[in-house]
């Protein structure tokens, strides 16, 4: 028969181990919440109070939040702001890499080489950090930080994207394995002045830029970024100067910006912009240099087509062109479809014209020339 002390010794020591077992519990580092939340860029992954999802490379893929859909614009060679809250203290650093076309493309998580004790004791740090790692051994600590913790990063200056993969990985040391945890933020990265965002600068850039200033477009946010061509926040006049200088061979292009941070770009427009007017603006320019004798006028003008006052706007709206018959001469709101565009500014990517550019005599149209031609034409063509 157990005796009634007996009882107790294994009462007290089953209440014991279940003690430190609990206890211990509470302090693997393994079984904590997540560590660290990603305030901006804007994550492309929803997380909660403690950063999950995060435990899943390369991103935070194990499931648990919700797809943002977030993209954060920047320019090619923008210093970037970095803001990161670590929840949950452990000693370490972060490090931050790009992927441009896919998220394989991001880097492995690093050798880690244990020590006593520790199988997060330290791990391999890239420095100088080569692409597609932006920066490496950022913020080492030993203790908590006092609040949320900004950086920047430079973003590379030859990398354009429409949608990329920024990724911010955490190491830990004192933390059982696995040692990372990781974020991303999905963004897009523009070269400075491609204003219409088509990956290429050229007189369409110019001509975007103005139809910003001018107000009859309103920019997107990548736009807000790509149009800026002098980095100073703002949309504005100065930018189609420096456009305008990068597309004579004036200043250097790519167009570069010098390193900075993110900044919030306003447009500078007029409160209510004056429309092209058909008669005032566009038949002046027709007569001046395209119904001239022998070529746009008279009784038999070049093409059959008539540009003399009176007569051009008829010729011109909604007539077919006689090189590329599935285009209109002037198709109202759209340069791309209409082809006297095309001959007298620029054809779109891919697209050709047929014969000589216009005006076949004295040097293309001047930008001030061109840029009211396709207001106009972006306006509805009007017969105004």
């Amino acid at each position: 028969m157990v005796r009634v002390d007996e009882i107790r010794s294994r009462l007290r020591q089953a209440v014991g181990r279940a003690f430190l077992i609990a206890a211990a519990s509470a302090f693997v580092p393994g079984l904590a919440h997540a560590h660290f939340i990603l305030i901006a860029p804007d994550s492309w992954m929803s997380q909660d109070s403690f950063g999950l999802p995060e435990k899943l490379g390369p991103c935070g893929d194990e499931g648990g939040g919700t797809p943002t859909a977030a993209v954060t614009a920047f320019r090619s060679g923008q210093a970037i702001s970095v803001t990161i809250n670590e929840v949950i203290a452990h000693p370490g650093h972060y490090r931050v890499a790009l992927a441009v076309n896919d998220r394989s493309e991001l880097p492995p998580e690093p050798t880690v080489t244990p020590k006593a004790g520790d199988p997060c004791g330290s791990a391999a740090i890239q420095n100088p950090p080569t692409f597609p790692i932006l920066a490496d051994n950022v913020l080492p600590h030993t203790g908590p930080f006092p609040g949320p913790q900004t950086f920047t990063v430079t973003l590379p200056t030859d990398v354009t994207c429409t949608k990329c993969t920024l990724q911010v990985l955490e190491f830990m040391s004192n933390h059982s394995a696995p040692c990372f945890y990781h974020h991303c933020a999905d963004i897009s990265i523009q070269p400075v002045g491609d204003c219409n965002l088509d990956g290429t600068f050229n007189l369409f850039d110019v001509l975007a830029t103005i139809d910003l200033v001018l107000g009859t477009r309103t920019p997107s946010a990548e736009q807000r970024i790509a149009c800026d061509a002098n980095c100073d926040g703002h949309i504005d006049l100065f930018d189609v100067l420096r456009d305008i200088d990068a597309l004579l061979g004036r200043i250097e292009t790519p167009l570069t910006c010098p390193a900075q941070t993110t900044t919030t770009t306003t447009v500078t427009t007029t409160t209510q912009p004056v429309p092209v007017s058909f008669r005032g603006d566009v038949q002046p320019i027709f007569a001046a240099r395209c119904a001239l004798p022998g070529c746009h006028s008279g009784p038999f003008p070049t093409q059959g087509l008539n540009l003399s006052d009176g007569s051009a706007y008829a010729a011109l709206v909604n007539s077919p062109s006689t090189e590329r018959l599935d285009l209109k001469l002037i198709a109202p709101g759209s340069t791309a479809a209409s082809y006297l565009w095309w001959k007298v500014g620029q054809a779109p990517p891919g697209q050709s014209i047929l014969g000589s550019p216009m005006p076949l005599t004295g040097g293309p149209l001047s930008l001030a020339q061109m840029a009211t031609i396709r207001g106009w034409i972006t306006e509805g063509a009007l017969n105004n």
